[in-house]
C-alpha cells in the first residue's frame, strides 16, 4: 500500500472525512482476566486429582437425581400423565439401578426425581442420560441429596 492511498500524500489526516479507514484488528474481550485461563489446569487437578482440560471432574455421587427437560406440562393433554412419564422413567432407568422412589414435578419444567437403592444406580443413569435427547428434548441429569429428594418429593 503505498502513502497516497493511504491518505498520506493527499493531506487527508486518518479519520477525517474522505480518508480511507483504517483496518483495526479484532481482539475479544473476557469477562475474566487471561491469566486466569492459565490457572484452570491447576483448578481442576485441586478438585479432583487427575482432572484435566480433556477429562473434567465428575461431580459428586449420591443415590439421588434430578432428571430435566424431560416434558413441559403445557404440553400434556392427559389428567394424569405424570404417572405415564413415571412409568416411562423406570422402565429406561431400572436398566441402571433398583429404583426405590419417583417423583414427577408437573409443574417444573420437566422435572423427575429419582431415588435409587445406593450411589451406583445414580451414577449410571447419570452417566446414560445425561445430555441424551427423549422426545426432542435433551434431558439433563445432576446428583442431589437425599435431603433434597425428601424436600421435593413429599417422599
Amino acid at each position: 500500500i503505498n502513502a497516497e492511498y493511504m491518505g498520506g500524500a493527499r493531506g487527508v489526516p486518518p479519520g477525517a472525512p474522505g480518508a480511507p479507514l483504517a483496518i483495526q484488528p479484532f481482539v475479544p474481550s473476557l469477562p475474566f482476566p487471561p491469566a486466569a485461563l492459565q490457572q484452570l489446569p491447576a483448578v481442576l487437578a485441586q478438585a479432583q486429582p487427575g482432572a484435566t482440560m480433556a477429562n473434567p471432574p465428575k461431580p459428586a455421587t449420591s443415590s439421588c437425581l434430578l432428571l430435566t427437560n424431560l416434558f413441559d406440562p403445557s404440553e400434556e393433554t392427559e389428567p394424569d400423565y405424570e404417572e405415564d412419564i413415571k412409568e416411562d422413567v423406570c422402565e429406561e432407568c431400572t436398566k441402571y439401578g433398583a429404583i426405590l422412589q419417583v417423583h414427577v414435578d408437573k409443574n417444573s419444567a420437566g422435572h423427575v426425581y429419582l431415588k435409587f437403592d445406593g450411589p451406583d444406580g445414580a451414577t449410571r443413569t447419570y452417566e446414560n442420560l445425561h445430555r441424551r435427547w427423549f422426545a426432542k428434548r435433551m434431558v439433563t441429569a445432576q446428583y442431589i441429596t437425599e435431603e433434597t429428594f425428601r424436600k421435593v418429593s413429599g417422599l
